[in-house]
């Protein structure tokens, strides 16, 4: 079963994202910001990191990616934002194995990002 860590300081977003990928067999766990994803994400070793960029305290989505990513260099990261800027699609473009949506998205087009990045964990 694919582990997937969902991190956003959203807690509807977070319990909503949760619920859709477990209904679709993935094993979830959450994180509500960027110190909180690296203590899970060290604990429960995420295959797939679903990333707010926009995180509150000092560390953002991209940066919780990249310090994950040192654990885990084949980490699939999907960074999603609703604040969507072409800074932010460029610098993720720039990123190995890095996926961009912009909220809102549908659910639909969130489980193909997830299981497009499954794929490519082979």
């Amino acid at each position: 079963m694919i582990r997937v860590l969902i991190v956003d300081d959203e807690q509807a977003c977070r319990d909503s994202l949760k619920l859709l990928l477990s209904l679709e067999n993935f094993d979830v766990e959450v994180a509500a910001d960027g110190q909180e994803a690296l203590e899970v994400g060290n604990r429960f070793s995420p295959e797939i990191l679903l990333v707010d960029w926009m995180l509150r305290n000092r560390m953002d989505g991209l940066a919780v990616a990249a310090a994950l990513r040192e654990v885990n260099p084949k980490l699939e990261t999907i960074a999603i934002s609703g604040h969507p800027s072409a800074d932010l699609e460029s610098n993720v473009k720039g990123l190995p194995a890095t996926q961009y949506l912009s909220k809102p998205f549908l659910p639909a087009e969130l489980i193909e990002a997830v299981r497009q990045a499954a794929e490519r964990l082979g």
